[in-house]
């Protein structure tokens, strides 16, 4: 452990989006001292880690006054840990009712996903109109920070907004899959040499008139096993393979 490592080993962790430089002080946002104040009951002079998702780590001390509205941190230190996964996977995953999408974001997130996409597609029940997207988009791009605040990365996938399947088509140079309880491959026979593209149906599945649209695009069907799994559990599952397959969990 190097000498930052020492410094932070028991420090807070805490996201803030502004720029962060050693020698100077950051005012931290009211959302960020409750956290550390109210949650975490930090004091004057303990040590905290800041993170912008620059890919770097800022330690530094709580200067007094601290209060839950507003404190700052003296930043004296900076090191760039290695923690992000060199697998490059976004995920776009149907959303699915209640806590089911938090949870399926959050564990991504801890997975080392790269970005996440909300998707509807035909068996998604759940509505939402361009005010209630937005504001669920804000509440899972706080999931988001808060895993990334526990799991200790470095960087901050960001969520797009919803979109429909009809709308999707694979990005450029990447490789694209879909689960498929039905198809004939699984992921130990694929080997990708690009960035990942993860499209994970919803309750039921994709129905197969969206299998064929996702077959026509140029997406490959891919199987996790002879069990059925449920939609927040196969995006976190399949993640997880890949991450043992072609990813860090075995580094």
């Amino acid at each position: 452990m190097n000498a930052l490592g020492h410094l932070t080993a028991k420090a807070m962790r805490v996201y803030t989006p502004q720029p962060l430089t050693v020698g100077e002080t950051a005012v931290l946002e009211p959302t960020a001292a409750h956290h550390l104040v109210v949650v975490c009951r930090c004091r004057a002079g303990d040590r905290v880690v800041l993170f912008n998702g620059d890919g770097a780590v800022y330690a530094g001390t709580l200067a007094p006054p601290v209060n839950a509205k507003q404190c700052t941190v003296s930043i004296d230190d900076v090191a760039h840990p290695d923690v992000e996964s060199p697998l490059a996977v976004s995920l776009i995953q149907a959303i699915g009712k209640g806590d089911r999408m938090d949870w399926a974001i959050q564990k991504a997130v801890e997975l080392g996903v790269a970005s996440i996409t909300p998707l509807i597609s035909e068996r998604v029940t759940i509505k939402l109109d361009p005010k209630r997207a937005e504001k669920r988009q804000q509440r899972w791009q706080s999931i988001v920070v808060n895993a990334c605040e526990q799991s200790g990365r470095v960087s901050v996938p960001p969520v797009h907004p919803p979109m429909t399947l009809a709308a999707f088509s694979p990005p450029p140079a990447q490789v694209t899959y879909h689960l498929d309880p039905q198809a004939e491959a699984g992921l130990s026979t694929r080997r990708p040499n690009a960035p990942i593209t993860l499209l994970v149906g919803p309750e039921g599945g994709f129905s197969a008139d969206e299998v064929s649209h996702l077959q026509a695009s140029g997406s490959q069907g891919v199987r996790l096993g002879p069990r059925i799994l449920r939609t927040e559990t196969a995006g976190v599952a399949c993640l997880a393979a890949m991450q043992a397959l072609w990813g860090d969990f075995l580094k």
